[in-house]
């Protein structure tokens, strides 16, 4: 039986006195210990993050495990993951083996998926499936689906170009047409159902996700200003220092 490696070392044997997702399921309208405000203030504790120097979508999933009293690395999380998807990639079912396996967050934490390290969020895919999944992810707008997991799984070479990389990449995986479409259904089906374990997590991150696409949005686009202007600045330095030079060099 496969077992949670890489980036996940000590997942299942961490004790935990965390909220199972049955109670977490039963309480979607509060937020245990009060640790992090409500979405409607998301605004200042981004800025907090900012301030701070952190990672935005890191500082926030960190805050709101604690507010929650739950974690990824938790025992009890780890088994649930591990009951349901057994060891097998949660998209393409194949088994598991502990040098083709991956992290996957379902909501990629990325500018335009800006998804959070929370329970719910956060899997176990092959090296493959996590790789491919990353061409919907990396889509400003998606047309299959509202998420970029879901986008993923539908990509059953029905509703796609004949020249659609990921429905080839299904192809390859899922031959029979037949077999495809339900193996995508199934698995789009399994993830569904073990998020709604995750219920108040999963949507404090959809109320906060407007603030961070605007936060994050604004930083990548000050980071290619910044990049754009150094770069501007570095050339026109080394053309001066280059036509300098051949100013004062001695005429043959």
């Amino acid at each position: 039986m496969w077992t949670p490696i890489g980036s996940l070392p000590t997942m299942s044997k961490q004790p935990s006195t965390a909220a199972r997702p049955a109670e977490l399921a039963e309480r979607p309208n509060e937020l245990p210990h009060c640790g992090l405000p409500l979405p409607g203030n998301i605004k200042s504790e981004v800025g907090r993050c900012q301030q701070n120097g952190e990672h935005v979508p890191s500082c926030l999933s960190r805050k709101l495990n604690a507010s929650l009293g739950v974690s990824v690395t938790d025992q009890g999380y780890t088994e649930t993951v591990a009951a349901t998807f057994e060891d097998k990639c949660c998209y393409c079912q194949g088994l598991l083996e502990t040098d083709r396996a991956a992290v996957e967050h379902l909501d990629g934490m990325n500018r335009f998926r800006v998804g959070l390290h929370i329970p719910g969020n956060v899997i176990v895919a092959c090296k493959r499936c996590n790789g491919e999944k990353r061409r919907d992810d990396q889509l400003r707008d998606l047309v299959l689906a509202e998420s970029g997991w879901e986008s993923f799984l539908s990509h059953d070479s029905t509703r796609c170009v004949p020249t659609c990389n990921t429905c080839a990449y299904w192809r390859t995986q899922l031959p029979d047409a037949g077999q495809r479409s339900e193996n995508l259904r199934l698995a789009r089906q399994r993830i569904i159902e073990f998020r709604r374990s995750y219920a108040r997590p999963l949507a404090w991150s959809r109320e906060a996700q407007p603030v961070l696409q605007e936060t994050l949005e604004t930083m990548y686009r000050e980071c290619q200003e910044f990049a754009t202007v150094r770069i501007r600045e570095s050339v026109d330095e080394l053309f001066n220092r280059v036509n300098g030079h051949a100013c004062r060099s001695p005429q043959m």
